[in-house]
């Protein structure tokens, strides 16, 4: 029987909402991207004028690995002292995020090595000059490679045994308990995790964190049950709950042994300070 309405394809609907939206991300293409970038360069300048020392970009634009969706970052570095602060926006339907940081507040970050600096590191190693100073893009290489060995193993000893050693127990306790909804949860933080103590131990940075799991997989040297985990994760394999359990205590056995031949000394950060 008609009834008269017509209907409505859900997918057209849809796209059509989409159209009187003013906030949701729009396709753009590469060179208006670039172009775009360039045009935010003259208008930092017109807003903090001879304060800026330089500016670069950063992410999948200073990669030229950008897609029709990607984002728009980059660092304004000022003559200031200890200024530390983002500007966040859409324009164009694009996301698009300036860091402005003093010379002495980006230098002090990039001589830095955290658990995170694997992901967070790789903005000033593709940082890609705009404008600005030739001897502070200089400056900024010597400071990336000023940190020590010490550096990296403290950061790494802290990533097993600060973060993925509680996450072994809160595995153990969940399945005390029969918890098993929270081992998907699980697999992804640890897989993470133990990615970033792998870009830390050879000293090298991801693209992004959307590929933090398969670049790990291209270095030889890491702990078995790494991959199996990865696997697991990358094609959400969350059905088999035992199969999570296992793999996350294989992976655990072999951090602590990839640790010990690798000289991480985990040892240290079982000895009571007080």
């Amino acid at each position: 029987m008609n009834s008269g309405v017509k209907q409505i394809n859900s997918k057209s609907w849809l796209e059509e909402f989409r159209k009187g939206m003013f906030l949701d991300p729009k396709p753009l293409p590469h060179s208006d991207r670039a172009q775009l970038a360039k045009q935010l360069v003259q208008r930092i300048l017109a807003v903090r004028g001879e304060q800026v020392l330089a500016i670069g970009l950063y992410g999948s634009l200073a990669r030229g690995t950008d897609q029709l969706y990607s984002d728009i970052e980059m660092k304004c570095v000022l003559s200031t002292q200890g200024e530390d602060y983002s500007q966040e926006w859409v324009e164009k339907g694009s996301k698009i995020e300036v860091n402005f940081e003093s010379e002495d507040v980006i230098l002090s970050e990039a001589a830095t090595v955290d658990e995170d600096w694997a992901i967070t590191h790789g903005a000033y190693f593709d940082l890609k000059p705009l404008y600005g100073d030739d001897e502070f893009f200089v400056r900024l290489k010597d400071t990336l490679r000023s940190p020590s060995q010490e550096d990296f193993t403290a950061a790494i000893q802290e990533i097993i045994v600060g973060n993925i050693f509680e996450a072994i127990c809160k595995l153990r306790n969940a399945l005390l308990e029969s918890n098993t909804d929270y081992l998907p949860t699980l697999a992804c933080e640890i897989a993470q995790q133990s990615a970033l103590a792998i870009g830390l131990a050879h000293k090298k940075c991801y693209s992004t964190r959307s590929v933090i799991l398969s670049e790990s997989l291209e270095f030889k040297n890491r702990p078995d049950g790494h991959e199996q985990l990865c696997q697991i994760v990358m094609q959400s394999n969350f059905s088999d709950f035992d199969a999570i359990a296992e793999t996350l205590e294989t992976l655990w056995i072999g951090l602590v042994q990839w640790a010990e031949k690798n000289y991480f000394n985990l040892a240290k950060r079982c000895v009571a300070p007080l």
